[in-house]
C-alpha cells in the first residue's frame, strides 16, 4: 500500500491549510489555492440579497471561477505514465475544481460555479523537446478555444 500525500482528510474548505499538503503540491499551485491559517476563501453569505438594503453588501448573482492547469493533469488523457509528481500536481487542481464545484453547488444551487481548463498541448519551446508535433496547438489556437 503506498499513499503519496500526507493524509489530512478535511471536511470543510475551511481547513485547507498549505503547510499539511504534499511538499511537491505546495511547490506547484498557487498561493491563493492552498491558503495559510485563513478564513474560508468561499462564499459564507447566500448570493441573493435577504433585503434590498443589502444589495451592495452582498456576492454578485452569479460567479464562475476557472482555474487552468495542463492538459498532463488529465488521467483519461494518460497514455504515457511518467512525470509522477508533474502530473499529480496537475490532476489536483482539477480534483479541487470539482470538489470546490460540488461545494458550490450545494451553497449556492446554479448561481456560482468553478470550472477547470486546460490549453491543450501548445507548441513553444518547452514542448518542442518532446513532441512529435502531431495534435499540438499554436499558442493563438489553444487561447481560441479557451474562449
Amino acid at each position: 500500500l503506498t499513499l503519496p500525500a500526507i493524509l489530512h482528510l478535511e471536511k470543510s474548505s475551511s481547513r485547507i491549510i498549505a503547510t499539511r499538503s504534499p511538499r511537491f503540491l505546495q511547490s506547484k499551485h498557487p498561493r491563493p489555492n492552498a491558503p495559510h491559517e485563513t478564513p474560508n476563501p468561499l462564499p459564507t453569505h447566500p448570493l441573493v440579497p435577504v433585503s434590498p438594503s443589502e444589495g451592495a453588501l452582498k456576492l454578485p448573482r452569479h460567479a464562475i471561477h476557472a482555474m487552468m492547469a495542463a492538459r498532463v493533469g488529465s488521467v483519461s488523457d494518460n497514455q504515457l505514465g511518467g512525470w509522477y509528481s508533474y502530473r499529480v500536481s496537475k490532476a489536483g487542481v482539477f480534483q479541487v475544481v470539482k470538489t470546490l464545484d460540488l461545494y458550490l453547488q450545494g451553497r449556492c444551487g446554479d448561481r456560482a460555479m468553478r470550472v477547470g481548463m486546460h490549453p491543450g498541448t501548445v507548441r513553444t519551446d518547452f514542448t518542442a523537446s518532446y513532441q512529435d508535433g502531431r495534435g499540438m496547438l499554436s499558442p493563438e489556437e489553444s487561447v481560441g478555444r479557451l474562449l
